[in-house]
């Protein structure tokens, strides 16, 4: 079986029911794959010449806080968060 996507592809935020609290991207478990706003997630994949029917099986979304740091004027700033985003394929 194929993992649960647990934070939303576009924020990162946590999801509960099949919905993301802070963007509003929905969410729907149709048993072999995601659908992500009412689309299907399955999509051709070409390896050496070879083209494979994939979905898309789990979304993992890494918030990276850059941190803070201290200008020219002596104010805080703080660095623009970054979201990094590993996406798993499972073969039909």
């Amino acid at each position: 079986m194929y993992e649960v996507i647990t934070n939303c592809i576009n924020c990162g935020a946590p999801l509960h029911n099949g919905k993301c609290e802070y963007c509003g991207t929905e969410y729907t478990d149709t048993g072999k794959g995601i659908k992500i706003n009412g689309r299907e997630t399955y999509f051709p994949v070409e390896i050496d010449g070879r083209e494979y029917t994939c979905y898309l099986s789990h979304v993992k979304v890494e918030h990276i806080d850059l941190g803070t740091y201290r200008d020219m004027q002596g104010q805080l700033r703080r660095s623009p968060a970054v979201y990094k985003r590993q996406f798993t394929l499972t073969e039909l």
